[in-house]
Formats: structure tokens, sequence, C-alpha cells
């Protein structure tokens, strides 16, 4: 399921290939989710079950430079709110995975969060791209693999 605006069919190809990588690693299934739920997959039980239980959320990033070059990366504050909100209300835990060019790493959202500044790219798809974001320091990332997935 590709979001048309802000997905192109090479950012969901990155997205899958990273996703099954962390469903082998993690022993865990993964479901697209629909733009609304601010996650890109709900991680769930392995096995294919029609009613898989859902273990944690888990949005996606794809990053064109090494992990090192800046000392955080940022999360729309507007998504990480609503990861920690739906944590928060299913207890599952929210996962921020970012692969870049050397490195693949997660950090665990949890309040509260730090630096919130104004950022975003203002050459993207729309006048929204600019707006408040949450700056996680790398520091905390934990890393999956090296290399790209």
């Amino acid at each position: 399921m590709r979001r048309e605006k802000y997905e192109s069919q090479d950012d969901l190809d990155a997205e899958i290939r990273i996703i099954n990588r962390i469903k082998a690693k993690w022993q865990c299934d993964a479901v697209k989710m629909p733009h609304e739920y601010y996650t890109d997959f709900f991680l769930v039980e392995e096995g294919g079950a029609k009613r898989a239980l859902a273990k944690a959320m888990c949005e996606v990033r794809c990053r064109n430079h090494s992990f090192g070059d800046f000392d955080s990366v940022f999360i729309s504050l507007n998504k990480a709110r609503n990861l920690l909100e739906m944590a928060e209300f299913t207890g599952l835990p929210a996962f921020f995975v970012v692969q870049w060019d050397n490195m693949c790493g997660y950090i665990k959202l949890e309040p509260p969060l730090p630096d919130v500044s104004i950022g975003g790219r203002n050459n993207m798809r729309d006048k929204y791209d600019v707006e408040p974001v949450v700056n996680l320091p790398i520091s905390g990332f934990k890393k999956l693999w090296d290399g790209k997935a």
C-alpha cells in the first residue's frame, strides 16, 4: 500500500527491504498501515494467522547520509505524539527505525521527547514539510545491522 503523495515506489521498496530484515531479526511479521495510523508498520506475531497479535509499532525512515554525519535525526512532532499516544493506549512499544548509508538502527520512542525545533525540508512535496520536529540524538539508537538492507 503506497501513499501516493508521500511515498514513491522507491521509498516503499526500501521500507520493505528494511522491514523484511527486521522480521527475520526480531522473528515477527509486519503489516503495512494506512497513513492515518502515523506509523509505517505494526509488528505482529509470526505465523501469518488471520488475526495476528500486534507486538509493536514501527516507523521506518531512510537517510541519504552516514550514521554519525549528524548528531541527531528528526521525526515530526505530530508523528511522534501520535505514536506515543497509540503506545500509551495499547501498551505496545513504538520503534523508530532509521536506515543510514552505513548502518540501520532503532530507538524506542518514550516520553519526554527531547529537543523540539522547527525543521523539515521546504523543497519537497508541500508547505507542510516544514513543521515542529523532535531531534533524537543518534547516541540513543541501537544498531540493527551494518550497511544497507
